[in-house]
């Protein structure tokens, strides 16, 4: 049986339905606080911070050294 490897770059994105469902599921309270464990072009922060949530709430982690115009929804 051949193994397959994952290509050296494989990076998938939330669909941005996807991360309005998650934050509509879970709901916000004012002392609530969100991570964001993979940050990306920032769908799940966009979803978020459209509910009203104040950035100082989300915390996002990233490994890409570059910054997406989403990153500003939160600390990232």
């Amino acid at each position: 049986m051949r193994q397959l490897v994952p290509p050296a770059k494989c990076n998938v994105y939330t669909p941005q339905s996807l991360a309005e469902a998650l934050v509509a599921a879970l709901g916000d309270t004012p002392t609530a606080r969100w991570l964001e464990p993979c940050v990306g072009k920032g769908a799940l922060l966009e979803a978020i911070s459209r509910g009203g949530t104040e950035k100082q709430r989300i915390v996002g982690l990233d490994l890409a050294k570059t910054r997406e115009p989403n990153d500003r929804l939160g600390r990232v």
